[in-house]
């Protein structure tokens, strides 16, 4: 952020859900940050205001689920076993769409 000085950043990112009727039907907003990868117990350095010294606003939409929340008798086989669903390039498309758009309309820029 130093060689650009932007005011603000928007981070977008995929994030893991519990729940497979999240899966690319919702969007998570944050005015703190995010830490890449907390949700798989990857923990990255965070992006956000302390960090970086501007504002961060965080985007997350739910692209990645654990196998084990898809089942009720999930064997250890599966346990930590990430998965995201057969339409993700759609999905991906989608959220990148209505995200690029949202964006684009709050700063009064219509294309």
């Amino acid at each position: 952020s130093r060689e650009i000085s932007p005011s603000a950043l928007i981070c977008i990112d995929s994030i893991l859900t519990s729940s497979p009727e999240r899966l690319g039907a919702t969007f998570q907003l944050s005015d703190t940050g995010i830490v890449p990868g907390s949700g798989i117990g990857r923990r990255a350095s965070a992006i956000d205001r302390r960090s970086l010294g501007v504002p961060v606003i965080a985007i997350g939409v739910p692209t990645v689920i654990d196998a084990a929340a898809l089942t009720e008798n999930a064997s250890d086989a599966v346990s930590g076993m990430l998965v995201s669903p057969r339409e993700i390039d759609a999905i991906a498309s989608t959220a990148g769409s209505a995200i690029g758009d949202a964006i684009n309309l709050a700063f009064g820029l219509h294309f």
